[in-house]
């Protein structure tokens, strides 16, 4: 039998290609996370830093607008108050009242400006006080002002530093704005004489007493101190340029050689900046700006610097960083193939050559030696002594599997006979139990179904005595109902009688009081006649007071109170007999009702005593009820009693005949199980001995070669058994 029959594998050619594989795997995905890791950190680091530098170029861009404004704002400040402190001195009032006395007395006032021009074409001013045109003159080295012109109220010059265009100012809108308002604001213009930018500033001269313009001056100012100081704000380093530009973005003073009097590239992006750092492009470059308004907001100190400049040390920076990060890759990298080759020589060879034993003892070849592999005390020489002791166990087991496998075959076939004869029995046993489980379960169905009737009976009977104590109940109740009755219906005959007497009483009160109407009626009758007598005695006394004249005059009176108490009393019997026939009348109508409920009580008396006599006899009936039903409640008792008795011993005989029929149900389902394990112990016993073949098969395909397996115990080769006791003894 070949390997391949066998089942076994047969190792296959190594050439050590997987090994490098996993080696180079390895080695390759450290390289590339290196060079990812080390590629992320440059990137940020170039990021972090160009971040840094372009904040920091905005803080100096931003602090050179601000420092830059501060001194123009105080520039335009000094020169204000320079201008302001020349317009109150008293030389230069003085000099203006003279040139305006001087004007007067010549006449200029009312000349035409150009006979004016031609007539003062040689020098163009007056020059009233030579001592004040050489203070203005000295101006020039202490505060910049290259000119300064000093008119009288009419505009005429009165004191000039230098020749000037013309003679007469006052059509000048300068000259106008300082006459009318009293000042003009720093205005810058490209001065045609000097040839260079230049800032201009007039006042009025007014008259201390009473404020009137007397004369007005101007000074020209140049901006080379202006450029020098915005030249120290922008810084030395850095590239920044500050520029000061007009509300047109014009160019007056820079601190490079920036074009004067020229728009300014970034100008509408530097006014809308709110004093921030804001980027624009110009001539295909970046730039940063901060703008800063000065002069009450008509100029703006603007800081600016490209990109590129502003970030130069930053691409310096960022070039090194990158040169390092490079550098760092290259070395790491070198130091991977170092580690490579160590690797290959100190691990990877080793494991190779004991993954090819492995195989190899996988396919069943236990001849195999690796105690040459490593002879090192690390992990790998540690897993070569391992693995050659494993192999060495191996061939001591699989020798002793060779001895053990027959007597395994034979214990197997003794196994699988006694386990048919054990089946057989089990068998039988089980035939038995289901014949004793049917009949037990035929008794214990008659037993339950004659229970059931009982119960029937049971509850029949619980029915009964349940509808005579029903009906016992119902008789007392009756009779109590009864009794009730009649004790009411005798109360009801008392009230009747009494109701009788009452209404005889009354017909008799009755009869009287038609009686006293009667003679009510009569005493009418007789006061009636009394008015009529009254009335006739009344008129006849009239008439014997008529025939007496004066002195019957009182007799008169009386007569005339007689006859009205006499129709008074009339009136009032006439109404008394209206009331008493009414009273007769109610009266007939009361005697006529008291009559009908005489006769009602009557017939009320007679049916109350005819009701007496019916509930006496219902009372006497439900009594003789009540007995009969005790009688029916009394045996319907006894014989629930009786009944659940009976019912009581079919439920514990049914209760035995169940339970006996259950243990023969679990004797034939034990046997059956008997029977089931008993043939499971023969297909196992089978299944062992063909184990014990195929066991004995296999085996014998291990090549075991010439070298004999070191038996047990020997030093420094422990056995499998000593091993596992060992490992026991560490895990308790």
């Amino acid at each position: 039998m070949t390997e391949r029959e066998a089942g076994i594998p047969t190792p296959a050619a190594h050439d050590g290609g997987s090994g490098r594989t996993l080696r180079r795997r390895i080695l390759f995905g450290a390289g590339i996370g290196i060079v990812v890791v080390l590629g992320g950190l440059a990137w940020a680091g170039t990021a972090g830093v160009g971040s840094v530098f372009h904040r920091e170029a905005e803080l100096r861009v931003r602090d050179a607008a601000q420092r830059s404004a501060v001194f123009v704002d105080r520039m335009l400040t000094e020169r204000q108050r320079e201008l302001d402190m020349l317009l109150t001195s008293p030389t230069a009032i003085d000099a203006a009242r003279e040139g305006t006395r001087r004007t007067a007395s010549m006449g200029l006032e009312r000349e035409p400006v150009q006979a004016l021009e031609q007539r003062f074409n040689g020098n163009r001013s007056l020059d009233v006080d030579p001592r004040l045109r050489r203070y203005l003159g000295d101006l020039n080295s202490s505060v910049g002002a290259i000119e300064a012109i000093v008119t009288d109220q009419w505009g005429h010059n009165i004191v000039t530093t230098s020749m000037t265009q013309d003679f007469m100012q006052g059509d000048e809108s300068w000259w106008q704005t300082a006459a009318e308002i009293g000042h003009t604001p720093a205005e810058a213009e490209f001065d045609d004489w000097s040839k260079q930018v230049v800032m201009t500033m007039a006042g009025a001269i007014r008259e201390p007493s009473t404020q009137r313009t007397i004369g007005v001056m101007k000074l020209t100012f140049n901006l080379s101190r202006t450029d020098s100081a915005l030249a120290r704000s922008g810084g030395t380093s850095g590239g920044i340029r500050v520029e000061l530009i007009d509300g047109d973005g014009i160019v007056i003073s820079s601190s490079s050689d920036t074009p004067r009097m020229r728009p300014f590239a970034g100008a509408r992006v530097a006014a809308a900046s709110a004093d921030t750092v804001v980027h624009y492009t110009a001539d295909n470059r970046e730039n940063m700006l901060a703008s800063i308004p000065v002069g009450g907001g008509k100029w703006r100190v603007v800081a600016h610097v490209d990109d590129a400049t502003a970030l130069v040390e930053a691409r310096r920076i960022q070039r090194y960083l990158n040169i390092a990060t490079v550098g760092l890759a290259l070395a790491l990298l070198i130091g991977l193939a170092w580690l490579d080759r160590f690797v290959a020589s100190r691990i990877t060879h080793p494991t190779e050559r004991l993954a090819i034993a492995a195989e190899r003892v996988a396919a069943g070849d236990l001849s195999v030696d690796v105690d040459d592999v490593a002879t090192t005390d690390d992990e790998i020489g540690r897993l070569t002594r391992a693995t050659g002791t494993m192999i060495r166990e191996l061939r001591r087991l699989a020798t002793a599997l060779r001895s053990t496998s027959s007597e395994t075959a034979a214990m197997a076939e003794e196994i699988t006979s006694g386990a048919g004869a054990m089946a057989t029995t089990a068998e039988a046993m089980a035939l038995t139990s289901s014949d004793l489980s049917e009949q037990s379960g035929a008794m214990s169905q008659a037993i339950s179904q004659f229970s059931n009737d009982a119960t029937r009976l049971v509850a029949i009977s619980s029915e009964l005595d349940a509808g005579s104590q029903e009906g016992l109940e119902r008789n007392v109740s009756l009779r109590e109902l009864a009794t009730a009755n009649r004790a009411r219906l005798d109360e009801s005959a008392s009230a009747l009688e009494t109701l009788s007497a009452d209404v005889a009483a009354s017909a008799t009160a009755a009869d009287s009081l038609a009686q006293a109407s009667e003679e009510i009626r009569a005493f009418v009758t007789f006061v009636q006649k009394m008015a009529r007598q009254s009335k006739l005695l009344a008129l006849n006394a009239a008439m014997e007071a008529a025939r007496a004249g004066v002195h019957g005059q009182g007799f008169a009176v009386v007569a005339g109170e007689v006859r009205r108490l006499a129709t008074e009393a009339a009136e009032n019997a006439e109404r008394t007999e209206t009331l008493v026939r009414d009273v007769l009348a109610r009266v007939g109508d009361s005697r006529a009702t008291t009559a009908r409920t005489v006769e009602a009580v009557a017939s009320v008396s007679t049916a109350t005593r005819e009701g007496l006599d019916t509930f006496s006899r219902i009372e006497a009936a439900v009594v003789e009820n009540e007995e009969w039903m005790r009688a029916i409640s009394s045996a319907s008792t006894e014989t629930h009693a009786l009944i659940d008795e009976m019912t009581r011993r079919l439920e514990s005989v049914s209760k035995t005949t169940e339970s006996f029929a259950a243990s023969m149900e679990e004797v034939a389902a034990s046997s059956e199980e008997q029977s089931a394990s008993t043939a499971e112990i023969a297909d196992v016993a089978r299944s062992l001995a063909r184990s014990a073949d195929e066991l004995s098969r296999l085996v014998s395909a291990f090549r075991l070669g010439d070298v004999a397996a070191p038996p047990a115990g020997l030093p420094g080769v422990p056995s499998v058994a000593a091993a596992v006791e060992e490992e026991e003894l560490v895990g308790r």
